[in-house]
């Protein structure tokens, strides 16, 4: 049952005036009684006397009366909570990040846009990804910060730039290998090699890294953090293959970085799904638009 239909109804029950009940619900009058005649037809029973001058209501729609003014106020009130719930919805903001977005001046943005936007409730996830696959996304959440292939885009997500990464050689400040800039994988490839490991989508591309220098580690050890890697190289137990964003944004890493050449190009940047989102999402982005791209 339409309730436009009650809507009419109820109005012309009320106010017993087809002008009136025409100006309250922005219709024209033949519009009204028009409405009118094709709700009885649908009910099969009149609703309205048609031998008087005055509006009255029928036996049946006496009947009907009560029944339709109790739903127009249930349905006002749902109307009213679904309205509070798009509200709500239209302040919250899904954010997923890669483990060492605190490391960038990227997070220093999105505080900044919420600290401006109180409003927004935002919540953030940690993906134990490194890197995003499009291929593979299943929950990329309203936005998301992280690494990707630059020739893995999809045309389903969208893209802000934010900076441009690449594997690095990691070792101890002090011991063998410190004080050597012009230090190359070939040099390091009889000692353990530290990396991130499957879960975090970058053991293929670190494998990928040291094949391009015609390198074959004597023992590679994967890691799920990069803080215990970091650890390890400092304590001396071998050497590191990390993307150097991870580590040169991290105040405490204290290791020796080095350029590895034939490397593999990699983005870090804002995704998020083409299609509709909340106030507070296209807020964002817009925002994030206008920091990285002017």
């Amino acid at each position: 049952m339409d309730i436009q239909n009650l809507t009419l109804f109820a109005t012309l029950a009320k106010t017993k005036s087809y002008p009136e009940t025409a100006a309250q619900l922005q219709m024209s009058v033949t519009a009204v009684r028009e409405q009118v005649r094709e709700f009885e037809d649908q009910l099969g029973a009149p609703l309205f006397e048609r031998e008087v001058e005055a509006v009255r209501l029928t036996g049946s729609g006496q009947a009907l009366y009560p029944a339709v003014q109790r739903l127009l106020v249930d349905y006002q009130r749902v109307e009213k909570q679904m309205h509070r719930l798009r509200n709500q919805r239209d302040h919250e903001l899904y954010l997923i990040t890669i483990p060492t977005m605190l490391n960038y001046a990227a997070f220093d943005r999105v505080t900044r846009f919420l600290r401006e936007h109180p409003v927004v409730n935002a919540r953030f996830r940690e993906t134990t990804k490194h890197i995003f696959n499009p291929q593979n996304a299943t929950d990329p959440g309203d936005i998301m910060f992280t690494r990707i292939f630059k020739d893995c885009k999809d045309d389903r997500f969208e893209y802000i730039p934010v900076d441009d990464d690449e594997y690095v050689l990691i070792t101890a400040k002090d011991g063998q290998w410190a004080h050597r800039p012009d230090l190359t994988l070939k040099d390091v490839q009889d000692e353990p090699l530290y990396t991130l490991d499957q879960a975090t989508g970058l053991y293929d591309g670190a494998l990928k890294v040291c094949s391009q220098n015609g390198v074959q580690p004597r023992e590679i050890r994967p890691q799920h953090r990069v803080d215990l890697i970091l650890q390890a190289v400092r304590n001396g137990e071998g050497v590191g293959l990390l993307m150097r964003k991870s580590v040169v944004n991290r105040p405490s890493a204290d290791v020796q970085v080095i350029t590895v050449p034939h490397n593999i190009a990699l983005g870090l940047c804002f995704i998020r799904p083409i299609g509709e989102h909340t106030a507070a999402a296209d807020d964002l982005w817009q925002f994030l638009k206008r920091q990285y791209q002017g």
